[in-house]
């Protein structure tokens, strides 16, 4: 009786990772599909920059490529709005990509969530089959090293991220007397994510060989 209540708790975690999951996914495509129409559908394309020196008067610039952009100064960044541009196509092309990578994040949460119902599912399935828990078997540190390899990549992608905003910035805006450069600084990029990761995968590995050893030992007896 005790196992079956077990299994079924086992069963409601997974299920409710599952709802989490197909939340997650229905957000980021609805969060997408709003951004799509709004950027497709308005004259304007509106994002912001940071500049190294601000003035207090707004800046109205007439670029080559014959886009009007208003900037209007706030502490250390700008609102930039460009319409009526002969390259609105490729701008638009451009910002619908970059604001899919931004919302990047939800999906790193999701397959946060995709690994550790695959987690819990293998210790239920496990516990079924044997009536043990065995958390650290084989298949269970590879899906942990998935966990801790995504919190080294998640970092990487906000810096891809920033490396395509500095390239649309240095394109299409420029300001007399101003440098322009991304809003996202690299400080504000998630380095300690990397901590994390280094720390989670050290005791995975800790773990795995502990588990190697004791085996070896077994065996030895």
């Amino acid at each position: 009786m005790k196992n079956k209540g077990n299994i079924l708790g086992f069963k409601i975690a997974v299920t409710f990772y599952n709802v989490l999951i197909i939340l997650g996914i229905l957000s980021f495509v609805l969060i997408i599909l709003i951004d799509v129409l709004h950027t497709t559908q308005t004259n304007e394309i509106i994002g912001t920059v940071k500049l190294t020196s601000i003035s207090t008067d707004t800046n109205n610039q007439i670029l080559s490529n014959n886009s009007h952009i208003t900037l209007t100064p706030y502490d250390t960044h700008a609102i930039y709005s460009i319409k009526d541009s002969d390259n609105r196509a490729s701008i638009l092309a451009y910002k619908i990509f970059y604001n899919i990578v931004s919302y990047l994040e939800i999906l790193f949460f999701i397959y946060l969530l995709i690994q550790f119902k695959n987690l819990t599912k293998s210790v239920g399935k496990t516990k079924l089959q044997t009536g043990n828990y065995d958390v650290f078997s084989s298949k269970n540190l590879r899906c942990m090293r998935r966990i801790c390899y995504a919190f080294f990549i998640y970092p990487i992608l906000e810096l891809f991220t920033r490396f395509l905003d500095n390239i649309f910035l240095t394109k299409y805006i420029s300001v007399v007397n101003y440098k322009v450069s991304p809003s996202v600084s690299f400080a504000d990029i998630s380095w300690d994510y990397i901590i994390i990761g280094i720390l989670l995968l050290s005791a995975v590995e800790i773990i795995r060989k502990g588990i190697a050893l004791k085996n070896e030992n077994d065996l030895t007896i």
